[in-house]
Formats: structure tokens, C-alpha cells, sequence
């Protein structure tokens, strides 16, 4: 048993073995997935699994002290302003910050880092946006 530190904030939650998915281990800094239940009056995590961060382009887990909520976007068309963006990306999860780089003349590089709330709204933005 152990705890889970929210990315949202409050409280660590209580986290049994037996509320692990089946297959599921788990170590420090593991991004995971999780609902919750009340556990003698407390909130306790349930339904915990492991989140497989970059799983889509197969590159494997986050490098020591990367950012497991922000996520970098390429090929975005040239024409997009950062409010389509933001708005495109709405339906995964709250956003923290933007960046949107531009070039030397003022038009976009194609590119952008998108910082999540949370790190399981980064990995649902991988997930259902790669290649949208």
C-alpha cells in the first residue's frame, strides 16, 4: 500500500495493492489513472493503472525531471491562431499555458507546448489528438 499525490492538488490518497489494475506495479513518479472511493470516511484511490506516456510514438517512459503534463504539437497549420489552438485542445482537459512559438518575421513555426493541469489530461491529449 501507499499514497498518490494528485496533480491537481489536495490531499494524498490511500492506494491499496488490491485496488491496482490485474498487471498493473507501480513506483514513485509513475503517471497513473485512477477514480476514487470512500474508504471509512476518506477518500481512497480505486481502479489504479499506469499511464504510458508517449505509448503512441513508442518512445517509451518521460526522462528524469521532464514535465509529465506538457506536451509539444507539431504540424499544426501555419493559418491556426493560439485561440484555435486552446480550443482544439479544450476537450482533453484545462490548459495552464500555451506557448506558440514564432519565427524572426512573425508567423508561426508550426509548432507549439501545450502545458496541462494535470498529467492524465497530457496523456488523454497523446492519446486522442496523435495524428488528429
Amino acid at each position: 500500500h501507499g499514497f498518490i499525490k494528485p496533480d491537481g492538488g489536495g490531499a494524498d490518497l490511500f492506494v491499496h495493492q488490491m485496488d491496482l489494475r490485474a498487471g498493473t506495479e507501480i513506483t514513485e513518479g509513475d503517471a497513473v489513472e485512477f477514480g476514487t472511493a470512500d474508504y471509512q470516511g476518506r477518500e481512497k484511490a480505486v481502479d489504479v493503472t499506469k499511464v504510458e506516456r508517449y505509448a503512441a510514438w513508442g518512445v517509451g517512459p518521460l526522462p528524469d525531471g521532464a514535465n509529465p503534463r506538457k506536451v509539444s504539437v507539431g504540424n499544426i497549420i501555419y493559418e491556426a491562431s493560439e485561440s484555435e489552438i486552446k480550443a482544439f485542445f479544450a476537450a482533453v482537459g484545462e490548459m495552464t499555458d500555451v506557448q506558440y512559438p514564432l519565427d524572426a518575421t512573425g508567423r508561426p513555426k508550426g509548432i507549439c507546448f501545450i502545458t496541462f493541469a494535470s498529467a492524465e489530461a497530457a496523456s488523454r491529449a497523446i492519446a486522442t489528438m496523435n495524428n488528429a
